[in-house]
């Protein structure tokens, strides 16, 4: 099935843009760089020195991660919005293909692997910065709702498989 069989995709990606104003577009610029592979040096620095257990299963999980998106992303030649929307101004410069979201797909398994064992107010903020970061996405014009779903759900799988491998092995 492509992404033109799913017209709801369409029209919930088009409702999204007609949010778009200047001032949320300088937000979102800055807030990609949360979904981007650069926001890992800096969480893998903090996660050392303050959840250092976390540290393995979380550089196995993004691993896992990236690897299955570039797989997906080989196999599904989905485009991007501005293929079909050329009027469309995304945020930022794209390469490569839409389907699943690679931000997203981080966001999320950064998100599963983060949470875990923590309080329900640090569950609560990791899930904020998955969704913010997949939202993102959306907003700048760089993926459809469809896209970031399938990431959002690779990166929960990948999260909680990487959490599930590592907890079995500590016992």
């Amino acid at each position: 099935m492509s992404v033109e069989e799913l017209p709801l995709n369409f029209e919930l990606f088009l409702l999204l843009q007609k949010l778009r104003h200047p001032a949320l577009d300088e937000l979102f610029r800055y807030l990609s760089l949360l979904g981007s592979g650069w926001a890992v040096l800096p969480l893998a620095v903090w996660t050392y020195f303050y959840r250092r257990r976390k540290l393995l299963p979380l550089l196995t999980a993004l691993l896992l991660e990236t690897l299955a998106v570039t797989a997906l992303k080989s196999l599904i030649h989905a485009p991007r919005p501005p293929v079909y929307f050329p009027e469309l101004e995304p945020l930022f410069n794209l390469r490569w293909r839409s389907f699943p979201s690679g931000d997203a797909a981080m966001a999320f398994t950064v998100a599963c692997v983060m949470a875990e064992g923590e309080s329900r107010k640090v569950k609560l903020l990791w899930c904020l910065y998955a969704l913010t970061v997949a939202f993102g996405r959306v907003y700048a014009g760089v993926h459809f709702p469809l896209d970031v779903a399938a990431g959002a759900l690779l990166g929960v799988t990948i999260g909680k498989l990487t959490i599930y491998l590592y907890n079995k092995r500590g016992r």
